[in-house]
C-alpha cells in the first residue's frame, strides 16, 4: 500500500460487522449533538464468529471477543439520518482478535 492511498471497503459496515459479530453488542458512553450532528462514543462487544471484510481481504472467524472503543457521527436532515460513518479502533480490535501482528497471514485474499 502507498502513503496516502485511499482503501475504501464496499459494503455497509454496520451489517459486515454484524455479519463477523452475530452478538455484536454498542455499549453507548456519551451522545453529543450540535445542531444536525450527533456524536455517539460507545464500544463495540462480541465474539468474532464470522468472516470480516476488511479493504485488503477477509479476515475468518477467530472466535475471538471483541470489546473495542468506537465512534458514530451522524448528519441529520429533515429528521433523517443523511450520512452516517462509523470509526471503530481497528488497531485494538485487530489486537483482541489476536492477528495484530500479522495480519497479512490472519488474512484470506
Amino acid at each position: 500500500m502507498r502513503i496516502g492511498s485511499k482503501l475504501t471497503l464496499k459494503t455497509d459496515p454496520v451489517r459486515n460487522y454484524g455479519m463477523a459479530f452475530s452478538n455484536m453488542h454498542r455499549e453507548l458512553y456519551h451522545i453529543h449533538a450540535d445542531g444536525n450532528v450527533v456524536v455517539v462514543q460507545l464500544a463495540l462487544q462480541g465474539t468474532h464468529d464470522g468472516p470480516l471484510q476488511l479493504p485488503f481481504g477477509k479476515l475468518p472467524a477467530t472466535g475471538k471477543q471483541m470489546d473495542a472503543p468506537c465512534c458514530d457521527v451522524f448528519e441529520l436532515e429533515g429528521g433523517k439520518i443523511k450520512r452516517f460513518d462509523c470509526y471503530p479502533e481497528g488497531s485494538i480490535i485487530f489486537a483482541q482478535l489476536g492477528v495484530l501482528n500479522n495480519l497479512d497471514a490472519a488474512l484470506s485474499h
